[in-house]
């Protein structure tokens, strides 16, 4: 039985073998590449790159509201109920009635069509 498995093992074995992960991915390697990494650019840098950051890191942080959409709250505010007044207390109601139903069909259309597929 062991040579059936072993010739098995040999006709299935998978020999790629699974890259490892570079070295510079490790956990340790990544904190020690930017233990002194500052968020911002160099202080080397161009002029443009530092206005673009200019006031962003300011200690100073107001939350800014985003601004209304007055259409947009218009065309999505939900619209009050109607109010219903109350009937009058010598109000007559009509019952609903088949006939005021325009839907059905009419006692005339209930007469069947047939067609005979005979000859003669």
């Amino acid at each position: 039985m062991s040579d059936l498995s072993q010739l098995l093992g040999d006709l299935y074995a998978d020999e790629t073998t699974v890259p490892k992960a570079p070295e510079w991915s490790s956990e340790e390697a990544l904190d020690d590449a930017f233990a002194s990494w500052v968020p911002g650019p160099a202080e080397g840098a161009a002029a443009a790159e530092h206005s673009i950051v200019a006031g962003a890191l300011d200690d100073d942080t107001t939350a800014v509201a985003p601004a209304a959409d007055d259409d947009w709250a218009a065309m999505t505010a939900p619209t009050p109920a109607p109010v219903m007044d109350d009937p009058a207390p010598g109000a007559v109601f009509m019952r609903w009635s088949p006939s005021d139903d325009d839907i059905l069909p009419s006692r005339r259309a209930k007469a069947r069509f047939s067609l005979s597929l005979r000859r003669g």
